[in-house]
């Protein structure tokens, strides 16, 4: 799979201007570039818009707005978490990831009521 090719230009105290294969991202407010597994990089959009109508190439995913970090986290449930977590450790998991696998699980349930 090729990847993209992103540019990002931006001015300090101004919003970047981005393009995604020659193509105008419109909306955006900001951007952040890291490098994930094997030294991919991943960029990352912040849009103003409401709705943005866009063409996207293969590797470009869009995560849907909703609830913020922190109303996930008030409605996380100790005690599922923990029984969610010990039924993974059946699973020849390590407790990090079964808590992982717990917050996950509890993070999709979140989703589908979002």
């Amino acid at each position: 799979m090729t990847l993209p090719r992103v540019s990002v230009m931006a001015a300090p105290g101004e919003a970047p201007t981005v393009t995604v294969d020659g193509s105008l991202v419109p909306g955006v407010r900001s951007a952040q570039i890291t490098v994930g597994a094997g030294g991919v990089p991943q960029v990352s959009l912040v849009l103003d818009a409401a709705e943005v109508d866009l063409v996207l190439p293969a590797g470009v995913t869009v995560l849907r707005a909703g609830p913020s970090a922190a109303d996930f986290a008030d409605q996380l449930n100790p005690q599922r978490l923990e029984r969610d977590a010990l039924e993974r450790m059946d699973d020849d998991v390590t407790q990090g990831e079964a808590f992982a696998a717990a917050v996950a699980k509890q993070a999709a349930l979140f989703d589908d009521r979002g």
